[in-house]
């Protein structure tokens, strides 16, 4: 079918296009300018060419850009119609460019899916315009402290960006202390439930070690990486939320691999670190909630 849009709008869309063409011809790259392009002839752009999709974002300090493409593939592998802005361009304008690039004016009525990694600063931006299907957030590390500041300041941040579409479930990350949102979204929260070693106790140059309603220093049944695992506050009694997607056993773990268990299913990890199991459950996590069968995600993340 042919869509109903303003002059306005099929301007915006032309010239970024045209903009894209250039930059990727004659520049060999650049993914922003042409969505500042679009933004400047109609600033509600993202509305209209994002329309027919279900959006997923995926924000946090660490892991966005390996755990969008890896629900990237695995919604590929299913057979759906999908998109992503593989180029790391997590921005407002970068993100306007992946879905005017992905536009086209003649379009049949299917189920489209677009996997959007968004900085996290941004994504106040992005749902301004955008319901997406599914938010979830990975970790609050303080890598990005020359950026945004305490990891506190960072949640706030992405909390602007959710409080905008409460409609919105959101994945997160169980074993991560974000503390008790104050958000009207349904809450799913993944996490490892099996410990990887004997540590109970987080480092000293742990990135968030203190309960957000108290300040007790947490407590841990077990440490899985920095300040993650299974934390509970001795202080006022907050705990680790209950999950529904979990790391059931590891059953192999190598400087270059990891063999685990999700629910009933093993995988292979190709990927080494504890992170990047982190990364590969969230993206089960997301994908399940989108009711993408087991075997399907196994094969694409192995």
């Amino acid at each position: 079918m042919v869509r109903k849009i303003s002059i306005k709008t099929i301007i915006s869309i032309l010239s970024a296009k045209f903009t894209l063409f250039l930059t990727k011809t004659i520049l060999k790259g650049g993914t922003t300018f042409p969505g500042r392009v679009a933004l400047k002839i109609d600033k509600n752009i993202l509305s209209k060419v994002s329309k027919g999709y279900k959006v997923i974002l995926v924000t946090g300090t660490n892991g966005k850009t390996t755990t969008t493409s890896m629900i990237y593939n695995i919604i590929k592998e299913k057979g759906y119609s999908v998109i992503t802005n593989n180029t790391g361009a997590n921005l407002f304008p970068g993100i306007v460019t992946t879905f005017v690039e992905n536009y086209k004016f003649f379009n049949k009525d299917e189920d489209k899916y677009a996997i959007i990694e968004v900085d996290e600063a941004n994504l106040k931006y992005i749902t301004k315009y955008i319901t997406p299907e599914i938010i979830t957030v990975t970790n609050l590390f303080r890598d990005q402290l020359d950026r945004y500041g305490e990891v506190y300041t960072t949640l706030t941040k992405i909390l602007e960006g959710i409080t905008l579409v409460p409609e919105s479930k959101l994945v997160l990350n169980g074993d991560e202390s974000l503390g008790k949102l104050d958000v009207k979204n349904e809450l799913v929260f993944y996490g490892f439930k099996t410990a990887i070693n004997e540590n109970k106790t987080i480092d000293v140059n742990a990135d968030s070690k203190f309960c957000k309603f108290c300040k007790t220093p947490y407590s841990y049944n077990f440490v899985t990486y920095n300040h993650l695992g299974d934390y509970y506050c001795t202080g006022c009694g907050y705990t680790h939320p209950a999950i529904k997607y979990g790391v059931d056993e590891v059953l192999d773990l190598t400087s270059e691999s990891s063999t685990v268990k999700f629910g009933d299913t093993e995988i292979f990890l190709g990927q080494s670190g504890i992170y990047n199991i982190y990364n590969a459950l969230c993206a089960y996590a997301i994908t399940k909630e989108l009711n993408v069968d087991d075997s399907t995600i196994k094969k694409s993340l192995e």
